[in-house]
């Protein structure tokens, strides 16, 4: 993809589309006809989208509010279709940095506070995916984190709970599991030329940085005592979630006799 020049509209359009705020929705309106001298008649029109069941099934959608008119001025509407256009372009650029990284390409994207999470260039998969909508980013190049570097807290890193079992952390999952891969915004790549250049010149440069030890510590020796009871505590707490009392008991019963 090649990024176009951003060409700005300077005057009003019959079949000029644009989106507005109408409701709770995001409606695309279209430019129908002239009101009088310095207003349009404006329409909501068809908006088709998908959404794909549990079951796979998929339903489509016109969208909301279509055949609703509006009358607008000539500046709310230019105001709008810029702003639309701009930000395109602005998704294009983005598009366009991340299609030119290299396979195999290392980068560093800022999840805020001096913390960083390593990245490594791949394609996009099936089984490697994530963010909000996995499925656009199969066939694409993605960033799939690596390590940890940085002033990452230990609540970010992995630990282990009260019941003996290992919690990963968001971003240590997608390290450990490799998986999770996903585009962010460019803005927020330390090696990409949208990132602040204020924020390079205070931090420390990511690159330089060692990788964070993801190995997650072992239980004291009073935690793994306590481990097995409050993990027995836990399933008695779900025992009671049942509606037949003899059943609950019953269930309770079992779990005392083995803890003993």
């Amino acid at each position: 993809m090649t990024t176009q020049a951003l060409k700005e509209a300077k005057r009003v359009l019959v079949g000029m589309r644009f989106r507005k705020v109408l409701a709770d929705s995001n409606a695309l309106f279209e430019v129908k006809d002239k009101y009088d001298g310095r207003t349009w008649v404006v329409e909501v029109v068809p908006d088709p989208y998908e959404y794909t069941r549990p079951d796979g099934t998929i339903d489509t959608f016109e969208g909301d509010w279509v055949g609703r008119q509006d009358v607008m001025t000539s500046s709310q509407i230019l105001t709008a279709v810029n702003y639309e256009r701009r930000l395109t372009a602005r998704f294009d650029s983005q598009a366009d940095w991340f299609d030119g990284l290299e396979i195999g390409e290392v980068v560093h994207y800022d999840n805020g506070f001096g913390n960083f999470v390593r990245c490594r260039v791949v394609m996009g998969t099936t089984e490697n995916v994530g963010g909000v909508n996995p499925a656009e980013n199969v066939g694409r190049k993605v960033l799939q984190p690596i390590a940890l570097v940085g002033a990452w807290r230990s609540h970010d890193l992995p630990k282990r709970d009260r019941y003996g079992d290992v919690r990963l952390g968001h971003h240590a999952d997608k390290i450990v599991n490799e998986n999770g891969a996903w585009r962010p915004s460019d803005t927020c790549v330390f090696e990409c030329d949208a990132y602040s250049q204020n924020k390079r010149d205070k931090l420390t440069d990511p690159n330089l940085l060692n990788p964070l030890d993801l190995t997650p510590p072992p239980h004291s020796f009073t935690e793994s005592c306590e481990a097995p009871l409050w993990a027995a505590i836990r399933d008695v707490q779900a025992a009671t979630n049942g509606t037949n009392p003899q059943e609950i008991l019953a269930r309770i019963h079992e779990i005392m006799k083995e803890v003993g």
